[in-house]
């Protein structure tokens, strides 16, 4: 394989050229560091002279031969007539031919032994070719490689563009290994799958992107999970000969937890870990934000069941240390293409701790402060200013293109993807986009360019938004590059009015109107500073238009039915517009056809039922409809939350649940639509409790709990359990595998050493002060006013 070794800074080279040197000739090179490096960046010292081979290492490669000849002539000569070495060695990263190399030997004879002491690009490659593990062992070269690039992108999805030639190839001169790798690494080999956690911005993506590019650069199949794990199912390979990777990422995000149903989603997740863990050559890499792993595994059931088993599968990226801070930083300044000015502006005075130091520090600010784009307009002596203010607030990384660089078309979109729910389809996209841009045209007199919506998504994709393809329908869906994209639009509509009631005005679609109220006028989590007054404005506004919203797939009396669920969830409306409100939401509710409400529809109608006054008209429409209504209620709820939904409709009434069902045909009924759930959720607690069967008395104490839990949802409906079937869910013949399968595995557990990688606090960190001097001014002096004021106690 043929390296040009762009993908590593100057260290990094420096440190390959050691291993290299080392694993050839049997040295035992060491890195120096004394001051700036005076010739010497690798050394071995005998017992008659401390410079018995001193080596220099020149990553030239941007510069080429014409500038390392230059830089030998001038500095170098100099520096190795006063070490003396018995030795002197030079590695470069430029190609170099004999012609080249007989040039360089002329100006260090006697201190260069042969002209073999020089060591160009084509050299380190032969070395390397040599030795694969020494290769391996450098990934980050390794997986550059052209052989292995092109396995990787053969074996990624197209149209995923985290996995795109260009993006792999900027992904690994980015990264900067640190420890979390390796511990990632490791448990993926050991345990199958991996749950890297973090919050957003701290290389949740990127390191997942490392492992995934890993395995396919080994055969293996990328199986991209967008937001169902039914998905990954309809692909999964039963041959064990087939390699294949499945990657989530945003696990529980966006893309899951607003679709996640109970009957479903948990235990399809549950059942597919099993899967992965059972067959050869299937990997599992997910990827979620903290807060909402947390979340979920308090809020849904059968999370709560894995967490222990998950918990240690998982990495959590957080407190870097202020080495591996550095790391980053140095990385991405040596890779930017920054120009020279607003590289010094951190060098100088050691500015560079303030950005490490700081508390909002992430990777992928870092990424957007050093990237040129983002600063070709802030002038030389301004640049740590710029760095500073995206540092303090970092949602604002986003304002300037946003305010200055956007076309009124290229800004409708991004509007259009704030206000649209997860997955919605890029086709769907373009009509909530069209609708906006109309109304922009009929207001504001605006011209529109040729394919303003294509023009502005090729603008936009891989800059601010990123298209990508669902594997079980193949249709597209647009979204934001990352999160905090989001958060900059928030905090900009709630500070300014004008242009948030613009967005309002401009929106058409009730599954926009939906996310503007979860952003703007929900009760306990709204910014808005007059929230009665802006949430009675925005009820008239749904009012007024009320017959002209539409919706991507509800009917027209679906529309009407989530329109004033949504009205009846403003709180502290104005007396006019809550007397609007009332009267059309009676409206409705009269209108509606009890028997089209289904499980999409039913929260929208409990939601009115609960809102209605008492004694009002809107009570006295329920109560007309009383049993049909509650046995609709009961036939579309899916999950045991759902069901006890009922029970509460009963308590705001102020009736008996009781006294519904001594009616035989109204106890029937109810019978029938509990049986088909509970039969379903007796399996899943079956097949749950089986994992920790290890004896003959767990077996009994199973049936035991699973009666017991029957038993106890049943009764909340004064129904009998004289229909359920032990045998049917525990098969006798069963019991000895179920057993001997859970001891091996449970032996198998025990003897994985346990990794779980909390990475260093900064009130147990080693201090890394001389290593970060050194790595960005080549000398460490702890006496350095500049340093000593750097590293102060205001930072």
């Amino acid at each position: 394989m043929a390296y040009d070794f762009s993908t590593l800074n100057d260290k990094e080279f420096e440190k390959l050229c050691r291993d290299i040197l080392n694993s050839k000739f049997g040295l035992d090179l060491q890195d120096f560091k004394s001051g700036q490096d005076q010739g010497v960046d690798l050394r071995f010292c005998s017992e008659s002279n401390l410079n018995a081979i001193v080596v220099q290492v020149k990553h030239y490669l941007r510069s080429g031969y014409k500038q390392l000849l230059y830089e030998l002539k001038n500095t170098e000569r100099a520096n190795v007539t006063g070490l003396k070495p018995n030795r002197y060695m030079i590695v470069t990263s430029v190609p170099l031919s004999n012609n080249y190399k007989n040039q360089i030997f002329a100006l260090f004879h006697p201190f260069m032994q042969t002209p073999n002491d020089i060591f160009g690009q084509e050299d380190l490659n032969k070395y390397l070719e040599a030795d694969p593990e020494l290769e391996k062992k450098w990934y980050k070269l390794w997986l550059s490689s052209t052989n292995v690039l092109q396995t990787v992108l053969h074996n990624a999805v197209l149209g995923r563009s985290a996995f795109a030639e260009q993006k792999i190839r900027k992904t690994i001169r980015l990264y900067s290994h640190s420890q979390s790798y390796d511990d990632a690494f490791d448990i993926l080999s050991k345990h199958k799958y991996i749950l890297i956690t973090g919050q957003p911005g701290v290389g949740k993506t990127t390191l997942a992107n490392f492992l995934t590019y890993h395995l396919l650069s080994e055969g293996h199949q990328l199986i991209y999970i967008d937001s169902d794990v039914k998905d990954a199912e309809e692909l999964f390979a039963n041959d064990n000969k087939v390699k294949q990777v499945f990657y989530f990422d945003d696990f529980l995000g966006a893309n899951y937890l607003e679709m996640i149903n109970p009957r479903t989603s948990e235990s399809a997740f549950v059942n597919f870990l099993e899967r992965i863990k059972s067959m050869e050559n299937k990997y599992l890499i997910l990827t979620t934000r903290t807060t909402i792993f947390r979340t979920a595994l308090e809020r849904y059931e059968k999370m709560k069941r894995i967490k222990v088993d998950i918990a240690r599968k998982e990495i959590e990226l957080g407190k870097y240390s202020e080495l591996d801070k550095a790391k980053i930083l140095y990385n991405h300044l040596y890779h930017s293409g920054l120009n020279q000015g607003h590289k010094d502006e951190i060098l100088a005075k050691k500015q560079y701790w303030k950005i490490i130091a700081h508390q909002n520090y992430n990777p992928r600010l870092i990424e957007f402060i050093t990237d040129p784009n983002n600063s070709s307009d802030v002038p030389d002596g301004k640049f740590m200013e710029f760095v500073s203010n995206n540092l303090e607030y970092p949602e604002e990384v986003w304002r300037h293109a946003y305010e200055q660089q956007l076309t009124v078309e290229e800004k409708i979109l991004l509007h259009i993807v704030y206000t649209q729910k997860a997955n919605t389809q890029f086709d769907e996209s373009k009509l909530f986009f069209t609708d906006m841009l109309n109304y922009e045209v009929r207001t504001y007199n605006h011209q529109p360019t040729a394919n303003p919506f294509q023009t502005a998504c090729k603008k936009l994709l891989d800059g601010i938004l990123k298209k990508e393809v669902t594997i079980s329908s193949k249709t597209e869906n647009v979204s934001f590059i990352n999160p905090s994209i989001n958060d900059f639009l928030n905090n900009y509509f709630l500070n300014n009015d004008e242009v948030r009631w613009k967005l309002i005005k401009g929106t058409t679609y009730i599954e926009q109107f939906e996310q503007l109220k979860q952003y703007f006028f929900n009760y306990n989590s709204s910014k808005l500073k007059f929230l009665q007054e802006e949430s009675s404005r925005f009820a008239e506004f749904i009012l007024d238009t009320f017959d002209e919203i539409k919706s991507l797939h509800s009917p027209t009396a679906d529309i009407r039915l989530r329109a004033c669920d949504l009205l009846c969830g403003l709180f502290s409306l104005n007396e006019s517009s809550s007397a609007r409100t009332d009267s059309r939401i009676l409206q409705v509710m009269a209108g509606y056809k009890i028997a089209d409400m289904n499980n999409a529809t039913r929260k929208h109608y409990l939601s009115l039922m609960m809102y209605a006054v008492p004694n009002g008209p809107l009570e006295k429409h329920v109560t007309d409809n009383w049993d049909e209504i509650i046995l609709k209620l009961i036939e579309t709820a899916e999950d045991e939350s759902e069901y006890e939904e009922v029970l509460g409709v009963f308590e705001e009434y102020g009736t008996s649940f009781a006294d519904f069902v001594c009616n035989d045909l109204v106890y029937s009924k109810v019978k029938t639509y509990l049986k088909d759930y509970i039969e379903y959720q007796t399996e899943s607690w079956v097949s749950d409790d089986k994992e920790n069967v290890f004896c003959l008395e767990d077996w009994e104490s199973s049936k035991y709990d699973v009666k017991s839990k029957r038993t106890e949802f049943l009764d909340k409906f004064f129904i009998t359990d004289d229909f359920f079937k032990e045998e049917a869910f525990y098969k006798e013949e069963k019991l000895g595998d179920i057993i001997e399968q859970n001891n091996q595995y449970a032996a198998s557990e025990a003897a994985n050493q346990k990794l779980v990688n909390k990475q260093l606090k900064d009130d147990i960190a080693t201090d890394f002060e001389k290593e970060i001097e050194e790595l960005f001014m080549g000398i460490y002096n702890p006496e350095d006013p500049y340093l000593i004021s750097a590293r102060g106690p205001q930072f």
